[in-house]
C-alpha cells in the first residue's frame, strides 16, 4: 500500500455528483413569489445550512439557470420548509419542472396572499428574507436572514446516495 492516492477528476460531473451524494443532507422545499407576476414558486433544495446564530442567518444554493431565481433576490421573502420523514413524494414533486407545483399540495390557509406559500406538516419552517446573493460557479449562494421559525415534533427527511431516509433511522447508530 502506498501513501499516495490517485485523485478522481472533478470535471467528470456524473462521478463528482455521486461522490457528493455520499454526504447525507436534510431535504427542504423553499417557497417564494415571483417579483413580477406574484405567482408562487417552490423548489426542493438539499444545500440548506446554518450560517450564523448572531445575527440569525442561513444559506442555500440555487442554479444560475433556475427560472425561480428572481423570486429569491435581495429583500425577497422566502419560506424554508425542513421536510418531515413522510414527505419524500413532496420532495420529488417540487424537484420536477412541473408548471404548477402547488396544485394539490396542502398549504396553511391563514397566510397573507402575498406571502410565500407555507407547506403543511413540515418539521420546521423558517421565515426568511434574502440578505444577498453571491455568484459561485454555476450557482448562486442565497444568504437569508431568519425573521422567525416554527418547529414541530416530527422526524426529518434525509437524502443520501440517492435514497430518502428518516432522521430517526440515523439516530439508531447512537443508541
Amino acid at each position: 500500500m502506498t501513501s499516495e492516492t490517485k485523485l478522481s477528476d472533478p470535471s467528470d460531473s456524473k462521478a463528482f455528483r455521486q461522490a457528493l451524494g455520499c454526504f447525507p443532507t436534510g431535504v427542504t422545499i423553499i417557497t417564494g413569489r415571483d417579483p413580477e407576476t406574484h405567482a408562487a414558486v417552490g423548489l426542493t433544495v438539499s444545500s440548506f445550512n446554518s450560517l450564523s446564530l448572531h445575527p440569525p442567518l442561513v444559506l442555500w444554493s440555487i442554479s444560475a439557470r433556475s427560472p425561480s431565481l428572481p423570486a429569491f433576490g435581495p429583500g425577497r421573502s422566502q419560506r424554508i420548509h425542513v421536510l418531515n420523514a413522510q414527505q419524500a413524494d413532496l420532495a420529488r414533486h417540487f424537484a420536477s419542472p412541473k408548471p404548477d407545483k402547488f396544485q394539490g399540495v396542502s398549504l396553511h390557509t391563514d397566510q397573507p396572499a402575498d406571502a410565500p406559500p407555507q407547506l403543511a406538516d413540515c418539521s420546521v419552517v423558517f421565515h426568511c428574507v434574502t440578505d444577498r446573493l453571491i455568484e459561485a460557479g454555476d450557482h448562486f449562494l442565497v444568504i437569508a436572514s431568519v425573521r422567525g421559525y416554527q418547529a414541530f415534533e416530527a422526524d426529518s427527511l434525509v437524502f443520501c446516495r440517492s435514497l430518502f431516509l428518516s432522521s430517526e433511522s440515523l439516530s439508531r447508530i447512537n443508541g
